[in-house]
C-alpha cells in the first residue's frame, strides 16, 4: 500500500541528492589564517580570516552541503614590524541617508517641510556633504565650515536658536508678533557680541576643497 511521504523521507532523499551533486563538483579548498594582534605583552585581538576563497563556490557548497573537513594547519608565525602596521580610524556613528536627515529635522523641529529638500540639495551643491551609496558624508570643506560656525557663531547656529527663529516666523505669520521687534532683537544681540565690528581671521584651506578661505 502507498505510504505517506513525510518530512524525514524528504530529508533522506535530499541528503542523497546533495551528496550525489557534490560528488560531481570540483573540490573547493578554503585557506584560513589565524591571527593574533599583540601590543607589548597584551593580546589586543585574535581571530580567523578566510583568504584565497571563491565566494561563489563557497555559496554553492553551503547551499548543498554545509559540512567541511578541517585540515590540520601548519604552525607558522609571521611577525609584522610596527612600521608596517597601518592604523585606520573607524567611526562608530553611522552615516545618514537623506530620509534620515529629514526625519531628524522633523523630530527636532528644524526647518519646515517645504525646506527639507532644499536644505539637503544646498549642502550637496556647495559640496559640504557628498552622497555615497545613498549615505551623506561630510566633506573636508563641510567639516571646516561647521567648526568655523560653531567657534565664531555658535549661539546663532544651534538647534535651540533655529527652533526659536522658526517660532518667531510662525508668530509673525499669525500676526501675534511684529517682525520689526524680531529684527531689533536680533540686531541688538549681534551688536552686543561685536561680531559686526570684529575682524575674524579666516583659516586658510588647501587641497581640492573648492574654496580658498572661509566664510562662504
Amino acid at each position: 500500500p502507498p505510504f505517506r511521504f513525510e518530512k524525514r523521507h524528504y530529508q533522506l532523499y535530499r541528503m542523497i541528492f546533495n551528496r550525489f551533486i557534490l560528488s560531481q563538483v570540483k573540490p573547493a579548498i578554503i585557506k584560513r589564517v589565524k591571527y593574533r594582534v599583540i601590543w607589548g605583552d597584551e593580546v589586543l585581538h585574535e581571530g580567523i580570516l578566510n583568504i584565497d576563497i571563491d565566494n561563489e563556490i563557497l555559496r554553492i557548497f553551503y547551499q548543498i552541503y554545509y559540512q567541511f573537513k578541517d585540515i590540520e594547519p601548519k604552525d607558522r608565525e609571521i611577525y609584522i614590524p610596527r612600521d608596517k602596521v597601518r592604523i585606520d580610524t573607524i567611526y562608530l556613528v553611522s552615516a545618514f541617508t537623506q530620509g534620515d536627515i529629514i526625519r531628524l529635522m522633523r523630530e527636532r523641529q528644524i526647518g519646515r517641510p517645504s525646506t527639507y529638500s532644499k536644505i539637503i540639495s544646498t549642502l550637496l551643491e556647495r559640496k559640504y556633504v557628498r552622497e555615497v551609496k545613498n549615505l551623506l558624508l561630510p566633506t573636508l570643506k563641510g567639516k571646516i565650515l561647521d567648526s568655523f560656525l560653531r567657534t565664531h557663531y555658535g549661539i546663532f547656529v544651534s538647534e535651540d536658536r533655529t527652533r526659536l527663529i522658526e517660532k518667531y516666523m510662525e508668530e509673525i505669520e499669525r500676526g501675534v508678533r511684529d517682525y520689526r521687534d524680531v529684527l531689533k532683537e536680533l540686531y541688538q544681540e549681534i551688536n552686543s557680541l561685536k561680531l559686526m565690528e570684529e575682524a575674524v581671521n579666516h583659516p586658510k584651506i588647501s587641497g581640492d576643497t573648492g574654496f580658498a578661505h572661509l566664510p562662504l
